[in-house]
């Protein structure tokens, strides 16, 4: 029981303004998960500024090392010790790089409206037009009943039918809405759809739990506050004046395969040619003389920088049919005639994420083929800091609030490119 007590250097970037402290995040790598809540409980007993002030939101974030029964009580453990208005999170692969528990504190300058999306609620947007590649080069089947003829989109519909209750009454004083920040299982894109739709100026950023299922016996675990739930989407509009965020996407460990070639021909999320010619072709020319990464499982193998005017993001290629020229792409998100497209390929794993100094949020995209190893340590003191950093093999949400957009590049991504990190400033 617990007791209360190589880098690419693509980029989705703007500038930096000055540094402030948002949140006291403290931090234990305990190998006790009671010991890790009592000394991060303790820690922001002296640390949190505000002490006679309730804290409007407290996001808890937990790795899956610790005993399932025992995570299932941290909202509840956590929500009755520091009593803060609004509490949410979810389990995640890493805490700052390791496995550990991390609690944040908003500070009150910052007004906080939390919300939830039921799994119920959410339409399921997250698909593949083609298989995989059980073997690279070899021909895949197209999936049952698929043609590509009678195929156009993979964006429509669904942009304006989820919106939680606590953002309806946000919708006429959507520009105080400073930023958006979520927690979710592996479908928030129809939320987020939503979100672009009604708060196209609002900065979003978010993180995809880790799967739990044989941890906690739910698909995932989020938490909010005092409930657990098993899927769907835990969210925190922030709304203060001097609340500015900007973002920078940078993905590490890809190298460039081939030019820049241009989409001249394609279908929702499946490229059909590449500067007129077969596009699984040029793929498979990009790939000439080279080996598959060892240790790297195949389909984290090959990515797609896509870029449109000032905007690119990086997409998994999921398979493809060299003798039609297809490839699909794992968007949700409609590819477009003229955006510029290079293909890239994972060479292995990066150099070591660590928390960065300055930024007030810091999400990375985990290494499946490199889990944290357990905690060993059952005493050790919390860390205090003012950034909130994770790691989920899910993936990490970004939108830097430049309006709604169905093409690729636009409005809000979920980015789960291996080791790709999201860095947040205010």
């Amino acid at each position: 029981m617990l007791k209360t007590l190589a880098s690419f250097p693509t980029k989705r970037k703007l500038g930096h303004h000055n540094v402030r402290s948002l949140w006291t995040t403290t931090t234990s790598t305990s190998s006790s998960l009671s010991k890790a809540v009592a000394s991060c409980l303790t820690a922001q007993q002296s640390a949190y500024p505000f002490p006679t002030v309730p804290s409007p939101l407290c996001v808890v974030l937990a790795t899956p090392h610790y005993p399932g029964d025992q995570l299932l009580q941290l909202p509840r453990i956590i929500s009755s010790s520091l009593h803060p208005t609004t509490l949410m999170g979810t389990i995640v692969d890493s805490i700052s790089g390791k496995p550990g528990l991390s609690i944040a504190l908003l500070h009150p300058e910052t007004k906080c409206v939390g919300f939830t999306v039921d799994e119920q609620d959410v339409r399921r947007v997250k698909s593949k037009a083609v298989g995989r590649w059980p073997e690279f080069g070899r021909k895949v089947s197209e999936a049952d009943g698929f043609d590509v003829k009678d195929f156009w989109s993979v964006s429509t519909g669904g942009g304006k039918g989820l919106l939680p209750d606590a953002l309806e009454r946000l919708k006429g004083e959507q520009e105080k809405v400073n930023m958006l920040l979520t927690f979710s299982d592996r479908e928030p894109h129809h939320l987020l759809q939503s979100l672009d739709e009604y708060f196209p100026s609002t900065s979003k950023i978010g993180l995809v739990g880790s799967m739990t299922p044989f941890i906690t016996g739910h698909p995932h675990t989020l938490f909010f506050n005092d409930r657990v739930l098993d899927g769907g989407v835990v969210g925190a509009a922030l709304i203060a004046p001097a609340l500015k965020p900007t973002s920078s996407v940078e993905y590490k460990g890809l190298q460039v395969l081939g030019e820049e070639l241009v989409i001249t021909s394609c279908r929702g999320n499946i490229i059909l040619s590449l500067d007129g010619s077969n596009a699984a072709k040029e793929l498979l020319s990009c790939m000439k003389g080279r080996e598959m990464s060892a240790g790297v499982d195949s389909d984290q193998q090959l990515f797609l920088k896509v870029s449109q005017g000032d905007d690119s993001t990086v997409y998994r290629i999921t398979g493809g049919d060299p003798s039609k020229g297809t490839l699909a792409i794992d968007t949700v998100k409609d590819l477009c005639l003229g955006m510029r497209v290079q293909f890239m390929q994972r060479i292995g794993r990066a150099e070591v994420h660590s928390p960065a100094s300055g930024p007030i949020v810091q999400f990375v995209v985990s290494d499946v083929s490199a889990p944290l190893s357990p905690p060993s340590t059952p005493e050790t003191d919390a860390t205090i800091s003012s950034i909130l950093c994770a790691g989920s093999e899910g993936g990490f949400v970004v939108g830097n609030g430049k309006g709604a957009g169905r093409s690729a590049v636009q409005g809000t991504l979920v980015c789960d490119v291996p080791e790709a990190e999201l860095k947040v400033w205010v």
